[in-house]
């Protein structure tokens, strides 16, 4: 028997489905399949409880300097079937690590900036790795950087057995 499918998500596959189809048209379908997934029990997703802080409200609510409590509903919905993974001083500690070997990585030193990773970016690292999943799901360019680097794969949301016209969709923003 295979094992099941879990997946860990950044903040950046939240705030897509709360931004929608029309800001990103090529996202939502991908995601929405992989959270139905979740919600008929075929998968599991997880992501950081810092998540909830990191994904506040929707682009719209910050253009216009409004709240709207429609969309902190949206927002919380999107939690129900998701795994939360909690903050705690292992995980901390696991991000500073992460963030402390960037500096020293050999692809780091290839590069003539350096690499650093940030913070929030360390602590969803260290709660995929020491939840031991293997995907980290995200849009985050900075992010897939370090894929590899830390004990899991960094990739864009994606499942192994597609359907035709997700497949078909242009691997772009």
């Amino acid at each position: 028997m295979a094992d099941r499918a879990a997946y860990y998500w950044d903040s950046c596959c939240f705030l897509s489905l709360i931004e929608g189809k029309s800001r990103w048209p090529n996202r939502v379908p991908m995601l929405e399949l992989i959270l139905d997934r979740c919600e008929r029990d075929l998968c599991d997703i997880y992501t950081s409880e810092a998540t909830i802080t990191e994904v506040a409200y929707a682009k719209y609510e910050q253009d216009k300097k409004a709240l709207d409590p429609a969309a902190e509903k949206k927002i919380d919905a999107l939690y129900v079937p998701v795994k939360m993974i909690e903050v705690s001083r292992f995980i901390a500690r696991d991000a500073r690590d992460f963030i402390r070997k960037i500096i020293s990585h050999p692809k780091a030193k290839e590069n003539p900036t350096g690499l650093s990773l940030k913070a929030m970016d360390a602590i969803h690292l260290a709660s995929a790795v020491r939840r031991g999943l293997k995907e980290l799901h995200t849009y985050d360019k900075k992010l897939h950087r370090f894929d590899g680097m830390l004990g899991v794969k960094i990739i864009r949301p994606t499942v192994p057995d597609l359907p035709l016209e997700l497949a078909s969709l242009p691997d772009k923003d």
